[in-house]
């Protein structure tokens, strides 16, 4: 549905984001939010939200880039871990083709 947020990766404390890019194959054509997830990393029960702060609106068949620049804008993570997440703007149907490509750079400390 186009309210599932996903959780795709962890953050955890004292990380800083350096970079990312991202890009989807065979999604269609939707967009992606992904940020910074509410509540505590793993939990399936409980309801979360996810920002954009790492990615607004980026459309999955283009490639997404968030620069050093950029990142240096997103605060260092402070002593509790956290996730990062994704919301698709419409539901993705499964299927065997369809994949995304999520890299982070980051350091810890």
């Amino acid at each position: 549905a186009t309210t599932d947020v996903l959780e795709i990766a962890p953050m955890q404390p004292y990380m800083r984001l350096l970079g990312a890019e991202v890009i989807g194959e065979n999604l269609g054509a939707i967009t992606l939010d992904i940020g910074f997830l509410t509540g505590t990393p793993g939990d399936t029960t409980a309801t979360r939200t996810c920002g954009s702060e790492i990615f607004n609106d980026q459309a999955a068949g283009s490639v997404g880039t968030l620069t050093l620049l950029a990142a240096a804008g997103i605060a260092k993570n402070g002593d509790t871990a956290k996730s990062i997440g994704l919301v698709p703007s419409a539901e993705i149907t499964a299927g065997a083709t369809k994949k995304l490509h999520l890299r982070l750079r980051y350091s810890v400390g």
